[in-house]
């Protein structure tokens, strides 16, 4: 275990900077393709697929208003009821395999009907083994949940790092759009080249939001009470994110992408029946969900620790090690209260969508306004759910590693924390 003085160092050299030059060069290839459209000529306003008007601008004013709304009350229902939200959660999740299975067998699908069934069955058995987990995740939710309200900087990089999607996806659906110009031999180089990059850019953005979040959390629990914790840390830990630890979160990334690239391109081929496509896809399926897993907690360390990113590594694996099982039934029973307000932001947009369109029809078909308010409330709450998912496995790294650091700041927390603990235990 390393020295307290030895962590949350503020070490200013950059980490696996020849992978930050790796992603910055890689954009040359998207210039060049967006260089060549530049020659081709224009969409006439008629033809384009989307005009903006006045009507389209208060609807998603009025969608995006209401996804906010609800974001905040949810995270002060999380807060002030933490215990109950959590068993709903668990309930919402059981239900949802019930209406799968129901579904299967509606369709007369009785083979992967039965099988959601017995998947139920043992996720109900999974929750009450690991039921004793419930105390400390009370008090993660209730803590971290606490904390982003306290650094609000959290939830606007998350916010701002959804503009920054939207406009990559803008420039990236032109070049794909000028790719399809060429021969059948480069548009397919082209195609997976810029499929290959869309997934990276789309990874790089939500780790430098997931980094800067662990960042605030580590800053927090190390430096709070202290004369060295600054007033809003979240500059400095968007600062770090973008800068020092930049490389490891390009370098993680990369390995994810290349996954992602790899899915997509066995996924086309299995089209043709191919069982070799299809073998390879579920086990490409699985290494993908895996390693999205591990890169969470290990881009915790980069970003408590300033480590690169195959140090990081390491070290997630010794925790996996130690914390057992207890690190991954915690995950659990948080996901599914964070994922079950993802799914009832976006019920309620969607249904705020649905009675626009009967209140006022020049607004569209009221399913029509359901599926686009559902797409945007999914969206937008779950980038809040992401921000408490991310201060929650940044707290759990640090008072797995670091728990004296916050009896020392916190007593009173630290001490929750062990009751917490002990009943587990």
């Amino acid at each position: 275990m390393e020295d307290d003085e030895v962590k949350f160092a503020s070490d200013s050299s950059w980490r696996d900077l020849p992978f930050l030059f790796l992603f910055v060069l890689h954009f040359s290839g998207i210039c060049v393709i967006l260089g060549l459209g530049l020659t081709k000529p224009d969409v006439p306003p008629e033809d384009r697929l989307f005009n903006f008007s006045v009507e389209v601008v208060e609807l998603l004013g009025i969608l995006v208003g209401t996804a906010f709304l609800f974001s905040v009350l949810y995270l002060q229902l999380l807060r002030a009821f933490p215990r109950p939200m959590i068993y709903f959660g668990m309930g919402v999740s059981v239900l949802l395999f019930g209406v799968q299975a129901g579904y299967c067998f509606y369709q007369q699908n009785y083979f992967a009907g039965s099988l959601i069934i017995v998947f139920t069955v043992l996720y109900v058995l999974y929750l009450f083994l690991v039921r004793s987990r419930v105390a400390f995740a009370v008090e993660m939710i209730h803590t971290c949940v606490g904390l982003v309200h306290k650094f609000p900087g959290s939830q606007v990089t998350a916010f701002v790092s959804l503009i920054v999607q939207i406009l990559w996806s803008t420039i990236w659906s032109y070049a794909v759009y000028h790719a399809s110009t060429f021969d059948q031999t480069s548009a397919i180089i082209m195609s997976v080249f810029l499929l290959f990059s869309f997934y990276w850019v789309m990874e790089v953005i939500k780790n430098v939001v997931h980094v800067t979040v662990s960042g605030i959390v580590s800053t927090w629990y190390f430096l709070s009470g202290t004369e060295q914790m600054p007033s809003s840390p979240t500059f400095g830990s968007v600062k770090r994110a973008m800068t020092t630890s930049f490389g490891s979160i390009c370098l993680g990334s990369l390995v994810v992408a290349i996954i992602k690239t790899l899915r997509a391109v066995l996924r086309s081929l299995s089209r043709n029946n191919s069982s070799i496509a299809c073998i390879a896809l579920m086990f490409l399926g699985c290494l993908d969900s895996l390693v999205r897993y591990f890169n969470h907690y290990a881009f915790c360390q980069v970003a408590i620790y300033g480590k690169t990113f195959i140090k990081a590594a390491n070290d997630t694996w010794d925790l996996f090690q130690r914390s057992g099982i207890a690190q991954l039934a915690n995950d659990n029973i948080i996901g599914g209260v964070l994922m079950t307000g993802s799914l009832l932001g976006a019920s309620v947009v969607g249904s705020v969508g649905a009675l626009i369109g009967l209140i006022a029809p020049q607004y569209g078909e009221p399913v029509v306004l359901f599926f686009v308010g559902f797409v945007i409330g999914f969206i937008l709450v779950t980038l809040t759910m992401q921000v408490v998912d991310s201060a929650v496995s940044c707290l759990f790294v640090c008072f797995a590693e670091a728990p004296e650091a916050l009896k020392e700041h916190d007593p009173e927390l630290f001490t929750r924390f062990v009751e917490a603990d002990t009943l587990i235990q």
